[in-house]
C-alpha cells in the first residue's frame, strides 16, 4: 500500500486560540509569536477509508494432516498401517511363545 506525501503550512494560530492555551496549559508571559516558533500540528490524513481484513485460518485440519504424515511414511519407509499392525502382531506371537517356553521350563518332572 502506498501513500501519497504532501506539505501544507499554515498559519493556524489566532488570538482566541492563543488565549485558550494560555489559560489552559499556564503559559503566562508567551506571546502569539513564541507559540507559532514552538507549536506545531500534524493532521493525518488517509486518501481511503477503507480497509483490507486479513484472517488466519489452518490450511489443512487435523485429519488431513494425519493421514498426509502416514502417506509420507509410507512413502519413504515402505510400510502401510496394515503393515504396522502385522508387526505388532507378530511381536505379540513371539512373546506368547516366550511365555508359554518359560511355563514349560518350570512344570516339575514326576522323578524330582
Amino acid at each position: 500500500m502506498k501513500f501519497k506525501k504532501f506539505n501544507s503550512f499554515n498559519n493556524y494560530l489566532n488570538d482566541k486560540l492563543v488565549e485558550n492555551i494560555n489559560k489552559k496549559y499556564n503559559l503566562t508571559g508567551t506571546n502569539r509569536r513564541d507559540l507559532k516558533k514552538e507549536l506545531a500540528a500534524l493532521n493525518i490524513f488517509y486518501e481511503t477509508s477503507g480497509y483490507e481484513e486479513v484472517t488466519e485460518r489452518e490450511s489443512i485440519d487435523f485429519v488431513s494432516l494425519l493421514s498426509n504424515i502416514g502417506g509420507i511414511a509410507g512413502l519413504f519407509l515402505g510400510i502401510s498401517v496394515l503393515s504396522l499392525v502385522e508387526i505388532i502382531e507378530l511381536g505379540f506371537k513371539i512373546l506368547h511363545v516366550l511365555i508359554e517356553i518359560k511355563k514349560v521350563r518350570k512344570i516339575p518332572t514326576p522323578l524330582e
